[in-house]
């Protein structure tokens, strides 16, 4: 996928999560990305790292300065909590071009946000940290990948960690349904 690809992707992400009644913050933007290419195989292929709230693209955050220099990208400041993205206007040009790249993503799009778009950016720290638990290592027994995510991210308790890890196996099953072995 080139540049404005995912630059279409994320944009046709950020409108519908806003439809789902999301902030839509960097944060709720970098975790849905990292669901989108990770959970969902959807190819962004942008590097995330463990971070101060779960997985974190520095990519995807320069990508988001860029579009929002574009004029792609707005944002409304919202003290004290940060700023709440949205797609200007301007996208329109950009996403006429790539018709077929919306087709092939938005069905999945639509799928991840239903999962996601209700979530605060303190339930998708817990559950995208739980994805990237279960990715990152051979763990497969919930206890264990709980423990591993207290112990990655010791402000959420054991019994939160298990919720959330329960919550993303939950999610995968839905998201992913009969594609898993894919």
């Amino acid at each position: 996928m080139n540049r404005l690809q995912k630059v279409v992707v994320l944009l046709v992400l950020i409108e519908k999560l806003k439809e789902k009644g999301n902030w839509c913050g960097e944060t709720h933007i970098q975790k849905a990305a990292y669901f989108l290419q990770n959970l969902c195989n959807v190819p962004l292929d942008y590097e995330f790292v463990l971070y101060k709230y779960g997985p974190f693209s520095f990519e995807l955050s320069d990508e988001i300065m860029r579009m929002r220099a574009d004029g792609l990208l707005k944002y409304a400041p919202k003290p004290p909590y940060g700023a709440s993205f949205y797609v200007d206007t301007n996208s329109e040009h950009l996403r006429c071009k790539f018709v077929k790249t919306i087709s092939k993503y938005s069905p999945t799009i639509e799928l991840l946000t239903g999962e996601i778009g209700p979530m605060g950016v303190k339930e998708l720290e817990k559950v995208a940290t739980a994805m990237y638990v279960t990715m990152e290592s051979e763990l497969g027994i919930v206890s264990d990948r709980a423990s591993r995510l207290n112990e990655l991210k010791p402000h959420i308790p054991y019994d939160e960690a298990r919720l959330a890890v329960e919550e993303f196996d939950n999610m995968q099953k839905r998201v992913r349904g009969d594609k898993k072995g894919e």
